[in-house]
């Protein structure tokens, strides 16, 4: 009864490792040639449109799950990583930061910020976005920083403090 037993076990866990193997066998030549995907696929259009689509539909699946900005969560925390808000490269003392930005499920962008000089307040803030995937969770992220960082110091002229 016992042997039976390990027998039908280990039936059973074949069966369920089968599938695993099975997709091994197929795409481990593949991915043991991902560097030849990047370099010479993922040039194409069509590679980096999917690539895209995919990221949207995994960031959308994980928004669901969280408590940012649009499900009513914290208005300074924006859906996304929970501590990019609050992280910031200082590049020119008092001047300018580099603030990372979460894109998709895998990928940041930057939003580089540069002040006025600290006798002018009436000039505006200026900050640049680079390398964005997603404009809509890019500017939510933006104003959450503007709001984190700057707002105090550089409020805006209509009272809104909100980018864009």
């Amino acid at each position: 009864a016992v042997l039976l037993a390990v027998a039908l076990t280990s039936l059973v866990g074949l069966a369920l490792a089968l599938p695993r193997f099975v997709l091994g066998l197929l795409l481990g030549p593949l991915v043991r040639r991902s560097y030849w995907l990047v370099e010479f696929v993922y040039r194409h259009r069509l590679a980096g449109w999917g690539h895209v689509r995919l990221m949207e539909i995994a960031g959308r699946s994980g928004k669901k799950k969280g408590g940012g900005a649009k499900e009513g969560g914290n208005k300074n925390k924006p859906a996304g990583h929970s501590a990019t808000v609050e992280q910031r490269v200082e590049v020119v003392p008092g001047r300018v930061y580099v603030h990372p930005v979460p894109q998709f499920v895998d990928n940041l962008a930057y939003l580089v910020v540069c002040l006025p000089p600290p006798n002018s307040r009436h000039l505006p803030i200026t900050a640049v976005l680079v390398d964005c995937g997603d404009h809509a969770s890019a500017l939510e992220h933006a104003g959450a920083v503007y709001r984190r960082h700057y707002e105090k110091e550089h409020p805006r002229d209509d009272g809104r403090g909100e980018v864009g």
